[in-house]
């Protein structure tokens, strides 16, 4: 290879290596502003903190929100699909950094893609489930031609990208890649983000592909990057294949994908052309169009058009004449038509007609009307009416989901009856119009109302069946728990508390499990038995003990877990010797860990949990020391707009229940936080919520912890086996912990925001106010009682709820 050539060579390849690292693509919308320290701020900061962590827990995308009214912050986070947990991580975390930081400061609503990897998003309105349709997309373009046949290059394009929008639109994930070949192998990826519907999906991704043309037309690549969806293709493979998996090329039906690079000709022969039945890619297509130019809102008008076009192309490929019309009003109502001959398929109908739509961007962009005349198709839209109505029919505008189509300007009055109208005949027709339009509305209510009525039992027998299956594949035979206890023996016995004994098991596979064998329980029917056993089914999450299965025989009620070989977590950290194996490292990775899973069950899971008895005993080890949160018998589950319940029976374990709980029978998340908040500072001192100390009188954790934090000397609380720990990251956790068990209610924090305190240190902390001090009558402490209640409250879960009195005092 001669000097000249090496050198375009590697220029060539020096300019892709370039484009394949893009740059970000940011939207900073003029939506509002906030200023630094409002409320607005910190709920923003806390959910972008959060973003990268709750990601990589979820999967590849992520939605929360954080405050309520004005305040209020929606965020999300996207990766796309093929990316490594890690790399999603890392490209959200920053995203999240520099959208704030660098890009969009103080904006109340924006966006940024990082590298075509990720988004990240928030705004201060609802911006969840729908697509987004104010905010253009961005074009990032390959700066190489294609050389080579590029009408044949662009219909092979459109049929690869038209095959894996339906796989997109249609799957769980709004994800698809593959690729075909060409004289180079051309390959693609779509996906949207999953919480739009298929619909909408379907046409963000047809747009991407109409803009693709303006974008990257004759170029080897192009990536169309808007709020709800990315479209990209390079003649290189970019996206990344999971281990164990082939990516072979897509296949399509005879003549309907593209056609391979040419064989060597044949010798002349006598030849039949079969042209039925199969789209023609041969022979382009015609472009006609208006010679006006629209004048308005052009982006909007585009929106609306494609809007309307996509619901055409649907209507015409799926019916058996191929072809549709109709219009939507805009400042001028705007008019279409699509129509494929009917000799070809459905799928052959929607991809010529997506490709017509593909074209009118560079035939009739910015025009009052253009037609795209192909062999196998036709698109055409004028702002007049240029079709013809059959006679009896009424041509009404075409009406889109709430959110999904455009927004409908006023209608001008309608012009007046002519002045030789009949006046009994008018008066007839209005009476026939009335009555007619009156029957058709009952009949529409009362078939909407039967299909509702008919999909819920349809829905709910579905719902019940998946029920029975999950725990028919859960549920053991009571003799077979007896083998794998040996009897129940003590020998396997590991603890005994108010619900019950724990054995460990053996079963016949090897697998170890922790067999609960219930107490009491015979009060519990067999219904509300299996009901708590699908909740427990349902949460699943790495920081949560799993649950095997379960058994209901006769008065048996017995519940199997995962065998977790260290034990409880009090086991460890209130022991002078185990308390050694648990460095600060392995400390914050515990309490970070229980956090996330009080999360989870708070805010993540498709159910809200409050788990009422949050304890040390209740946090049980793996063998890697990794937390799982454990023991649901006194959870209860919450509606999602649900802020606190009343209970008449309080249950619980004294020290580690909030004031508000133990005292007025409420509770909340915000009783959860407090027991972590009791944990944490235990988990920091290596201490008991409380005591007796060398005079034999009761000492209470928090009061200690409140009185050195006030005095200056929180540093003598560290426990003495984290000597020579980082002294501030211990304070910052005893800080948190502070502020998870203050007496004010509203002024502790959520598990949502206590998780991105935990990660993220470089996020300043309130001062933490008075905490709440709890104590049962029958305690003497010789401390004063300036406040007191009547209450009900139990020990442990091994003892029934006693009548006594409750005191909250009060620490300056």
């Amino acid at each position: 290879m001669d000097r000249p050539s090496l050198v375009s060579l590697f220029s060539r390849i020096l300019i892709t290596l370039c484009f394949g690292i893009a740059q970000p693509q940011q939207f900073c919308s003029n939506n509002g502003i906030f200023s630094v320290n409002s409320t607005y701020s910190i709920n923003l900061n806390l959910l972008l903190s959060s973003l990268p962590s709750s990601i990589a827990d979820n999967g590849f995308f992520y939605n929360a929100t954080v405050g309520q009214g004005p305040d209020k912050v929606y965020a999300l986070a996207l990766c796309r699909e093929d990316l490594p947990s890690e790399k999603c991580s890392s490209c959200v975390n920053t995203a999240s950094q520099d959208i704030q930081q660098q890009y969009c400061p103080h904006k109340k609503e924006a966006l940024l893609w990082t590298d075509s990897n990720c988004l990240v998003r928030y705004a201060n309105r609802d911006i969840f489930a729908k697509m987004e349709e104010e905010i253009s997309s961005f074009c990032v373009s390959n700066p190489n031609d294609f050389s080579g046949d590029v009408a044949r290059f662009n219909k092979t394009l459109h049929d690869l990208m038209a095959e894996l929008i339906t796989q997109a639109s249609s799957g769980p994930k709004k994800f698809a890649t593959g690729y075909v070949n060409f004289t180079k192998p051309i390959y693609g990826l779509v996906q949207c983000t999953p919480d739009i519907s298929e619909r909408d999906c379907g046409i963000c991704l047809q747009k991407g592909m109409g803009e693709m043309e303006s974008c990257a037309g004759g170029r080897e690549g192009g990536r169309i990057l808007s709020p709800s969806c990315i479209v990209w293709f390079e003649l290189f493979r970019f996206y990344i294949i999971p281990a164990g998996t082939v990516d072979d090329p897509l296949q399509f039906p005879p003549g309907a994908g593209p056609i391979l690079p040419p064989q060597p000709p044949s010798p002349p022969s006598m030849r039949t052309v079969i042209i039925f039945a199969k789209m023609e890619e041969e022979i382009s297509s015609f472009c006609v169009s208006n010679p006006n130019d629209f004048s308005g809102d052009v982006a909007r008008f585009n929106k609306t058009l494609h809007d309307l076009m996509a619901e055409l192309i649907t209507q015409a490929s799926s019916g058996p004449k191929k072809f549709a019309t109709g219009y939507v009003n805009f400042t001028k109502p705007i008019y279409g038509l699509v129509q494929c001959t009917p000799d070809i398929s459905e799928r052959d109908c929607g991809i010529c007609l997506q490709k017509g739509m593909g074209e009118m961007e560079s035939c009739a962009g910015g025009r009052e009307g253009g037609r795209i005349l192909s062999p196998s198709c036709i698109v055409w839209f004028e702002l007049f009416r240029f079709y013809i109505i059959p006679a009896g029919t009424v041509d009404d505008p075409l009406q889109f989901p709430p959110g999904a189509g455009p927004i409908l300007p006023p209608q001008p009055p309608s012009p007046p009856s002519p002045a030789n109208a009949s006046p009994l005949n008018e008066t007839r027709n209005k009476i026939v119009i009335i009555i007619v339009a009156a029957v058709a509305s009952l009949v529409t209510l009362v078939t909407i109302i039967c299909a509702l009525f008919l999909w819920r039992r349809m829905k709910q027998k579905d719902e019940n069946d998946d029920e029975m299956r999950m725990l028919e594949s859960l549920e053991f035979n009571f003799s077979s728990l007896k083998i794998a206890t040996d009897e129940f023996s003590n020998d396997n016995k590991l603890g005994q508390g108010g619900f019950g004994s724990v054995y460990k098991g053996v079963l016949p596979n090897g697998q170890e499990i922790a067999v609960k064998r219930l107490s009491g329980y015979s009060s519990q029917g067999e219904v509300e038995f299996k009901n708590e056993i699908l909740l427990l089914a349902k949460l699943q999450h790495r920081n949560l003990v799993s649950l095997v299965g379960f058994c209901s025989e006769g008065q048996e009620r017995i519940l199997v877990y995962e065998f977790l070989g260290n034990g409880s977590l009090d086991k460890f950290i209130f022991d002078p010797i185990k308390s050694t194996q648990l460095n600060w490292e392995t400390r914050c990775r515990i309490i970070s860990g229980i956090a996330r899973g009080i999360l989870y069950l708070h805010e993540d899971s498709r159910l809200r949990i409050i788990h009422r008895d949050l304890k040390a005993s209740n946090v049980l080890l793996d063998e890697e020391m990794n937390p799982k949160v454990s023991d649901f018998g006194l959870a209860r589950q919450f509606q999602p707009d649900q802020t606190q319940r009343i209970t008449s029976r309080v249950a619980g374990t004294y020290g580690y229940m909030a004031p508000e709980y133990a005292l007025q029978n409420r509770f909340s998340v915000k009783s959860d936080v407090f027991s972590f908040g009791v944990m944490v500072l235990e988990i920091v001192t290596g201490k008991k919520n409380s005591w007796l100390s060398n005079s034999e009188e009761l000492e209470l954790l928090l009061i200690h912890v409140w009185r050195n934090w006030r005095e200056g000397t929180a540093t003598n609380l560290i426990d003495e086996t984290l000597r020579g720990s980082p002294v501030s990251d211990v304070m910052r956790c005893l800080h948190i912990g502070l502020l998870c068990v203050q007496e004010n209610v509203s002024g502790r924090p959520t598990m949502a925001a206590v998780v991105p305190m935990l990660n993220n240190h470089s996020w300043s902390l309130p001062s933490p106010s008075r905490p709440a001090f709890l104590l049962d009558s029958n305690t003497d402490t010789g401390l004063p009682l300036l406040e007191s209640d009547t209450g009900t409250a139990t020990r442990d879960q091994s003892t029934e709820n006693t009548q006594g009195t409750t005191y909250l005092l009060k620490f300056s």
